[in-house]
């Protein structure tokens, strides 16, 4: 949600400065029409491509929520199945740890790399597990998103797959530590464990000393700095 109304807020913004710049005279109305109809002409295509790549994405993402789940009841409900079961067990999952850290109220970002070493295509897909606060507490979903979510990924290429998790207040305090896994279909020898350190939210600059200064004496300016979480 929080995502959203920011992605909002900028469209928003963006339209009312088209708004300013026809009212000044700036830019004139057919012609910026005219852009629009000559854009949606071009990249009606892709979008919709896009569009239809994305919903194959979340249905992919259903099925695989529904398979874990489904598996977890039947392992559940049939544990004395597995004895009689003469096939070796599995290999368990090859761990790779993601150490995050940031700022309550912010996103953390990072990014790593997918290789398909194999001599087939490989249908990679994430599967993310519910969230647990190492000092206790109840689990909950995190709204962890991968981008690609699913990928087709040809015999020995790799792909760079970028992580976002928001920190909303209502989800996680700050001080806390956080561990959530990451399954890696189509790379079952694969799984990423997530440690996140949720820092205490910045805090806002002051302006009373601006507000209080002596008339004619001027605060003195900080260098602005940008920084994202790591």
């Amino acid at each position: 949600m929080s995502r959203s109304l920011a992605d909002q807020r900028r469209a928003s913004e963006r339209y009312g400065d088209v708004v300013q710049r026809i009212s000044r005279g700036e830019l004139d109305p057919g012609e910026v029409q005219g852009e629009f109809l000559r854009f949606a002409a071009e990249a009606g295509v892709e979008y919709a491509r896009d569009l239809a790549e994305l919903s194959s994405r979340y249905f992919l993402a259903l099925l695989d929520i529904g398979r874990s789940y489904n598996d977890r009841f039947y392992d559940q409900v049939l544990p004395s199945a597995r004895p009689m079961d003469s096939r070796p067990a599995p290999p368990e999952p090859r761990q790779v740890v993601l150490d995050l850290s940031g700022q309550l109220g912010r996103e953390v970002t990072t990014g790593f790399v997918i290789e398909n070493k194999r001599s087939d295509p490989a249908d990679i897909s994430f599967v993310v597990s519910d969230c647990v606060d190492t000092s206790g507490g109840a689990t909950f979903r995190p709204p962890l998103t991968l981008e690609p979510r699913q990928l087709m990924l040809r015999p020995h290429h790799e792909a760079d797959i970028r992580l976002l998790l928001p920190l909303p207040p209502e989800l996680f305090k700050a001080g806390h530590q956080y561990r959530t896994k990451i399954a890696v279909r189509g790379y079952d020898d694969l799984e990423l464990l997530v440690k996140l350190a949720v820092q205490p939210a910045a805090e806002p600059s002051t302006r009373a000393s601006a507000a209080t200064a002596p008339r004619g004496a001027q605060p003195a300016r900080k260098k602005r700095t940008h920084h994202s979480p790591q």
